[in-house]
């Protein structure tokens, strides 16, 4: 595995955590794609992508948790097992803030390509979480 795709994946994954908006975006593919599943909702490029953090992170106090790892062969593309781990600080669809912990499991999947000036930025970006934040947003 391309330690330098692994960098990319730390540094975003350091940056979210934090909270850090600016810096969050940037380790993104100007295409990147967020499907959020069970909410049936996509957000195409980074001011998709910023949409999608702004609503979790504006209704979650979030980390993501756990993380293990699987890459492709060739390094590619990457599948992560995980969770969100916080607290319900927001406001969550039709849910008021409740202050409780929560803990979700969450599936990704990078991929990393090379871009034309050679930097490698993340892609695609497919979760699978608001099944179980729904259960655990509620009073």
């Amino acid at each position: 595995m391309d330690k330098t795709l692994e960098a990319v994946v730390n540094r975003h994954l350091a940056a979210e955590n934090a909270h850090q908006m600016e810096e969050t975006l940037a380790a993104l593919h100007p295409d990147c794609l967020f499907e959020d599943l069970p909410l049936g909702k996509t957000y195409r490029g980074r001011p998709g992508a910023e949409r999608y953090y702004r609503f979790w992170w504006g209704a979650f106090d979030l980390e993501v948790k756990g993380e293990h790892r699987h890459w492709s062969e060739d390094g590619a593309f990457m599948i992560a097992q995980t969770w969100y781990e916080g607290v319900h600080r927001g406001q969550f669809l039709d849910y008021a803030p409740t202050d409780r912990p929560i803990r979700f499991p969450l599936a990704v999947r990078d991929t990393v390509p090379r871009r034309s000036d050679g930097r490698r930025t993340l892609l695609l970006r497919s979760r699978h979480s608001a099944q179980t934040d729904r259960r655990h947003a509620t009073p």
